[in-house]
């Protein structure tokens, strides 16, 4: 571990008892001497830190008034916040506003910061790596921004940093608005925030345009977040944004399409680890609403769709290769213990839930989707009428339930229900058909 500096403002050196007398000019001498061959001064308020390091104590208000200076410092700058709350306007300067180096922490030892104006609180621009930790970002009702912006930089949100109860009334992010560059939640929570697409975070170059922001989930939750579109988040990415959730959860977030997520443009979006997405509503799609979207780990349960789609919604392709999806409700739902829930008449199903007949659901290794239907296609004449394909060998037995109208797949000419590999460890065998004793024939359709 780097020594750190001693503390001069205080009568007695840390651990010895002794008082500050000529050993400390010695020291002193030595640490302006170090000071004077960086180049870069160390102003008043600082108060130690790691070689290469800056550390100051100071109340927010004192902060801010430092990133006006713009003054230069050698290394990390981190800001240990006073107890007390405090109020605050839009602070601009971190939109690339520090030369030397860019890479600040903010330590709130617990502290609330509310946002009084208009904007947002905080703005992190090219160059610029903000983390922050055991702080809370607090907004207010009617607010025109996003309670944190990125737009280029880099924003950690750790553990104790909370952003919450902002709403944005110009559409896009209520927590965050991600227009380029990168967020990592991985501690803490983004809760309570409302937007028209995003309520938790928004992803994208503007409304309707796609952006290559990059959002990280690792840890902390996403939560009681409200929009139109994408109550946890909402992402237009193209294909060098996306979100890549790998731990955490995101839940109890409501929204008309997508509780939990809504997902589009040509990104790529991954769930993989420990990550959960849970207890999410919406009108369409509780879980997760997807154009492109793929799933090798966590899970994605307990969310309720009014109508389609409880856990995911899928209009591109869905590939899954690992993770489970279970105990998703479509409102309007009859229960079988056997199958789980399942939509009356419409056959969209309450697990997966294809968009269109040209939506796409492959499935393949440890993939698994329980207590859940998988469905959306009518089979009709000329469509596309596989449900699930199969890319590999799969585990899982049953690996899935599938909903459809039987008697559209029956008549002949017999329409495919499962396609691509079913030779592997007799993978045609592995999937149900809800209410029915059919099982799927090795080349893809239904038998008795």
């Amino acid at each position: 571990m780097a020594k750190r500096f001693p503390d001069f403002t205080k009568p007695y050196f840390p651990g010895t008892g002794r008082a500050a007398g000529r050993s400390a000019l010695f020291y002193a001498a030595l640490l302006l001497g170090t000071l004077f061959l960086s180049g870069c001064p160390h102003p008043v308020g600082w108060s130690g830190g790691t070689e290469g390091e800056a550390e100051y104590l100071m109340s927010w208000a004192e902060m801010v008034s430092r990133f006006e200076s713009d003054a230069e410092v050698a290394g990390p700058v981190v800001y240990k916040l006073s107890r007390s709350d405090e109020n605050s306007g839009p602070v601009d300067p971190l939109l690339g506003g520090l030369s030397c180096p860019g890479e600040l922490i903010i330590e709130g030892n617990g502290k609330t910061v509310t946002l009084t104006e208009a904007g947002s609180l905080l703005t992190v621009g090219q160059g610029v790596t903000l983390t922050l930790r055991n702080i809370t970002l607090k907004g207010f009702t009617g607010n025109e921004a996003a309670l944190v912006t990125v737009d280029g930089g880099t924003a950690l949100l750790e553990k104790g940093g909370v952003i919450r109860d902002n709403e944005n009334l110009q559409q896009t992010g209520g927590g965050v608005c991600l227009n380029a560059g990168s967020f990592y939640l991985a501690g803490g929570e983004i809760s309570n925030n409302r937007a028209n697409y995003g309520g938790g975070v928004f992803i994208g170059a503007a409304l309707s345009a796609s952006g290559d922001g990059t959002f990280y989930l690792s840890g902390g939750e996403l939560r009681d977040n409200y929009a139109g579109y994408g109550g946890g988040i909402y992402a237009h990415t193209d294909p060098g944004g996306g979100v890549f959730l790998t731990g955490g959860t995101i839940l109890k977030n409501t929204a008309s399409w997508g509780g939990g997520m809504y997902l589009e443009g040509m990104g790529s979006h991954e769930i993989s680890g420990a990550a959960v997405v849970k207890e999410n509503s919406a009108m369409i799609t509780g879980g997760v609403h997807a154009e492109f979207f793929t799933m090798k780990g966590g899970s994605i349960r307990n969310n309720i769709g009014l109508h389609s789609g409880g856990g995911v919604s899928v209009s591109g392709e869905f590939k899954m290769s690992g993770g489970s999806i279970s105990d998703n409700i479509v409102k309007s739902v009859r229960y079988d213990p056997a199958y789980g829930y399942a939509a009356v008449n419409d056959y969209y199903g309450s697990g997966v839930a294809l968009e269109n007949n040209a939506a796409k659901f492959t499935m393949s290794g440890t993939a698994v989707v329980t207590r859940d239907t998988v469905g959306g296609k009518r089979g009709a004449s000329g469509m596309d009428s596989v449900i699930i394909y199969v890319d590999g060998p799969l585990t899982a037995n049953p690996a899935a339930n599938i909903i459809l109208d039987v008697t559209e797949y029956s008549a002949a000419p017999k329409k495919t229900v499962v396609g691509g590999d079913l030779s592997g460890t007799n993978n045609f065998h592995r999937f149900l058909v809800y209410g029915e004793e059919s099982r799927v024939h090795y080349m893809g359709y239904l038998e008795p």
